[in-house]
């Protein structure tokens, strides 16, 4: 216990006063006398005075000057801490690529999972948790709760994907933890403008050290027999890198040679031509920080007889369309013509039909390719419009520029295509499909939006739209059942009622095929997919690169004061203080109204003994 201001102390001299008033009227001698004597004299007896004589009135009045003195001095108790009210906290993660980066034995991940953790240990028992992840969306992966031993579990079963972060994501993360008091974020790094919105409420956890790390950016098969292929290596190291380089094909390994990559640069290596066809793998077999970008699959396509359609009302699209496809693969058998003689094709069966500003559902052929549809039966083509422009594709995200394309049509695809680049044009309201490819019942499909006229795919300013054809018609020609995308992009693979699909991991997840037969599929690792429906079996391959993530340089996040803070978790701890005023005051009246009825009970009784 203790005073709230020790200056009020001072209130307790009137108790000494008190006492002094006392000793100074009870020290004198005093005589009760006849009412008949009232006029003789009478000596005083002689008798020794006593220093103090107090009596029950005393003590009551005593009691009652104490009490107003400590209420009056702020007289309290101090107590232990109180049990706070329910706080909800919220923990985030990134779990982008970058994440995944190993820095001796553990990864940056389990370094933000052992802060976490220490955060969890040191608050109170009645507190709530929630987990909160980010890469290229957010999602709540814990639900607040109290509950220690689901919470560590969730924890610890938080694993990175090899997909980039984004900063809507980390943006949706934040709203997702509005409603707690406080939010940890544990990341890598912290893209610009976050520290300004997210408040006050944020403690942001920056985890990582410079790890060095190469990465295998692409791959290209060449031709068989014809052209050689070559893979790009990129060091985001800050010293020469000694790296090993396979490449293997169909699991025959038909190169491996050892290369020094300059830092900060990148190294173009040559390989082939390849002697065939089929699935191509290169893997980087020096162990470096980041392994989701050590490897990448392409499909170099086999020399073989594969019978190419090409149908446009424009002979000029035909001679480029038909150059494209040659130099795709120089063996493949192209036959174009006028819509006016596709009589003259005898309904002949194709393996692959490109269709330019014309459609017809009667062609046989495995697999189709829409340029600038008029109509489809497959999808809703709406009106034209006279100038568009490419601003996106799923392989490298946003352009760094647009893409001036000119005349295209607004597309619907339906929901079995993955929809693979994106445009705005001239009359339309924001971005739209201008490409997207799928596979039904009825073959593999794709289409794109523009228009291809006036030589729009031998035009270097616009390589874009030629690199986009090109990684089309080979998805198109490539074998059934074989599927090679980027991480994070959905795919649509055939499929009929339940279906089991292997991760590069090991792990087993479970897929039902919706009303149009496809299983929708998002391979959030690097690797191989092993797809079983029906007795069927698929195979897809998630190849991952992203310049940012792969880069595990470490770059000390500045927050300014009051947007938000650093550091740990410190659970309120302080003792509670209780003022005991009003009991004493309550203390005070009894006191006084206690003596007041003794006081009252002397003067009757004194009437009574005069009568």
């Amino acid at each position: 216990m203790g005073f709230l201001n020790p200056l009020n102390l001072l209130y307790g001299l009137s108790l000494a006063a008190l006492v002094l008033i006392y000793l100074h009227a009870r020290s004198h001698s005093t005589l009760d006398v006849s009412s008949l004597m009232l006029f003789d004299e009478v000596e005083e007896p002689i008798a020794k005075p006593r220093l103090a004589r107090v009596d029950l009135l005393f003590w009551l009045e005593l009691a009652t000057l104490a009490a107003l003195s400590l209420a009056v001095a702020g007289l309290y108790l101090k107590l232990a801490a109180a049990p706070q009210r329910l706080r909800r906290h919220a923990l985030i993660f990134d779990v982008a690529a970058g994440m995944g980066a190993r820095e001796g034995r553990q990864s940056r991940l389990d370094q933000a999972r052992r802060e976490a953790l220490s955060i969890v240990s040191s608050a109170p028992a009645s507190d709530q948790f929630s987990v909160i992840t980010y890469a290229q969306e957010a999602n709540l992966r814990f639900a607040a709760s109290s509950d220690r031993h689901a919470l560590k579990a969730a924890i610890e079963s938080l694993s990175a994907d090899a997909v980039a972060a984004q900063p809507a994501a980390l943006e949706a993360a934040l709203m997702l933890s509005h409603e707690s008091d406080s939010a940890e974020l544990f990341a890598d790094r912290l893209p610009s403008g976050v520290a300004q919105s997210a408040g006050s409420h944020l403690r942001f956890h920056q985890v990582g050290a410079d790890a060095a790390n190469v990465a295998l950016v692409s791959l290209d098969p060449g031709v068989p027999g014809r052209a050689q292929g070559r893979c790009v290596l990129r060091n985001f190291s800050a010293n020469a890198r000694d790296t090993q380089l396979a490449i293997d094909s169909d699991g025959n390994e038909i190169f491996r040679s050892s290369f020094s990559v300059p830092a900060r640069g990148q190294t173009i290596v040559p390989f082939g031509p390849l002697a065939k066809g089929g699935l191509i793998h290169a893997q980087l077999l020096t162990p470096d920080a980041l392994e989701a970008d050590n490897q990448r699959w392409n499909y170099a396509a086999a020399s073989r007889s594969f019978h190419v359609l090409i149908v446009s009302p424009d002979a000029q699209v035909r001679d480029d369309l038909a150059r494209v496809v040659h130099g795709i693969d120089p063996d493949f058998t192209i036959t174009a013509i006028d819509p006016a003689q596709l009589s003259a094709t005898g309904g002949a069966h194709f393996d692959l039909a490109l269709m330019h500003d014309f459609y017809n559902a009667d062609i046989h052929a495995d697999s189709r390719l829409l340029i600038y549809p008029g109509q489809a039966q497959e999808m809703s083509v709406g009106a034209s419009m006279s100038y568009s422009e490419m601003s996106e594709r799923s392989e490298g995200g946003a352009l760094s520029r647009p893409v001036l394309l000119g005349a295209a049509r607004l597309i619907t695809p339906p929901i079995w295509m993955e929809p693979i680049a994106r445009g705005t044009g001239r009359g339309a309201s924001g971005t739209f499909p201008m490409a997207a490819i799928g596979a039904n019942a009825n073959g593999r499909l794709g289409v794109i939006g523009f228009d291809v006229r006036n030589h729009l795919l031998l035009d270097p300013d616009r390589i874009d739209a030629l690199v986009l054809t090109v990684d089309m018609i080979k998805a198109l020609a490539a074998p059934q059942g074989l599927y090679i995308a980027a991480t994070g992009t959905y795919v649509n693979v055939p499929g009929a009622g339940a279906a089991q699909v292997r991760q590069p991991d090991g792990t087993v997840v479970r897929l039902s095929a919706d009303q149009w037969g496809q299983l929708r599929l998002r391979p959030l690792q690097a690797g191989r997919y092993q797809v079983t429906s029906a007795s069927r079996n698929q195979q897809l391959f998630a190849n991952y690169y992203d310049a940012t993530e792969s880069d595990l340089e470490y770059r000390p996040v500045t927050i300014r004061a009051g947007e938000a803070g650093t550091g740990e978790f410190v659970p309120a701890t302080l003792p509670r203080v209780h003022p005991i005023t009003l009991a004493l005051i309550t203390l005070a009246i009894i006191a006084f109204l206690s003596e007041s009825a003794m006081l009252a009970g002397r003067t009757i009784f004194a009437r009574r003994s005069d009568v």
